[in-house]
């Protein structure tokens, strides 16, 4: 195996070690606050998607000779690059952002259940203080129980978001069977990758902007970042290992833009999260932290993938 062989497979499985223990952190972070506040609802549901639609892309890729084929009629007969430690990363991310979003719909049900049992038994004391009490009220009391982490079903935009990448995977999919329009098998490929792409840059905006109105990443583990950043920079590193120094052509980094946008979209958001906690917020306390700010509520569903 030559030296530039060796440093690509070498640099492919730490990255791949590095992004799969990357989804951990947050899933333990879950499970030993048995709560998910801090935890982006839009996120929780993209991002598992992204990495479904990343792992069918790489199958593909790797597997699918008619794709093979349509690649290498499009790249100078190069073959595509991706590896099997690309696949084995795609469908482990799958899998554990899945059991994530789990979490949130169970702990979110759980708490919203709490929430609604606190509210019930706030209206009782309130009716037993009588019509004085009630005048001095002001709402403060009701307005401090919050909604935090109770949500657990994404906001409006993500759901149009995430029904309109699955209808165009499904319709591309139908088209390229037929052979109707002329649509090619690689046609389904490009779709997953831009369906990626596309999810990867926008999945990340819920949870800056949600750390931002709580001025706090409390609930939100930053491990999780520093690995996705540390695998990100190999990532990138063996993509242009691969295509200059073993095939000798930049085509095996344009012709491969999943990976390539994954890698470069996810270092500029990691840079961002990061900036948040070690610098914007990191004096934060969790007791005076609340996950929807009164001034907002009630105004997510109307605010593009911003809701938690």
């Amino acid at each position: 195996m030559s030296l530039p062989g060796f440093l690509s497979l070498l640099l492919g499985w730490i990255y791949t070690a590095l992004w799969s223990l990357s989804f951990y952190p947050q899933a333990l972070t879950n499970q030993r606050r048995q709560s998910s506040r801090g935890f982006s609802t839009d996120f929780a549901y993209l991002n598992p998607l992204g990495f479904w639609c990343y792992s069918a892309n790489q199958l593909a890729l790797l597997l699918n000779e008619a794709v093979r084929k349509d690649y290498r009629d499009g790249h100078k007969g190069l073959d595509p690059t991706v590896q099997w430690n690309d696949v084995a990363f795609a469908v482990h991310a799958a899998i554990v952002s899945t059991f994530t979003l789990g979490q949130k719909v169970w702990f979110g049900a759980r708490q919203a259940k709490q929430e609604r049992e606190r509210r019930e038994c706030l209206g009782e004391q309130t009716q037993e203080q009588g019509q004085g009490s009630e005048s001095g009220h002001d709402g403060s009391s009701e307005a401090a129980i919050t909604e935090e982490g109770s949500s657990r079903l994404p906001s409006r935009p993500a759901l149009i978001t995430i029904s309109l990448i699955l209808l165009t995977i499904l319709l591309t999919t139908l088209l390229s069977l037929s052979h109707a329009f002329g649509v090619r098998s690689f046609a389904v490929v490009d779709v997953l990758a831009a369906a990626k792409l596309y999810i990867t840059l926008t999945k990340w905006i819920p949870q800056v902007v949600l750390n931002y109105r709580r001025k706090s990443t409390i609930g939100f583990n930053v491990h999780s970042i520093t690995l996705d950043m540390a695998g990100g920079v190999l990532s990138f590193a063996q993509l242009c290992i691969d295509a200059r120094w073993i095939q000798g052509s930049w085509d095996g980094v344009t012709g491969n833009p999943g990976k390539l946008g994954i890698s470069l979209f996810s270092l500029a958001f990691d840079i961002i999260l990061m900036t948040q906690h070690y610098i914007l917020y990191r004096n934060a306390k969790e007791d005076n932290v609340e996950d929807e700010p009164r001034a907002q509520q009630g105004s997510d569903e109307r605010t593009p993938l911003l809701r938690e």
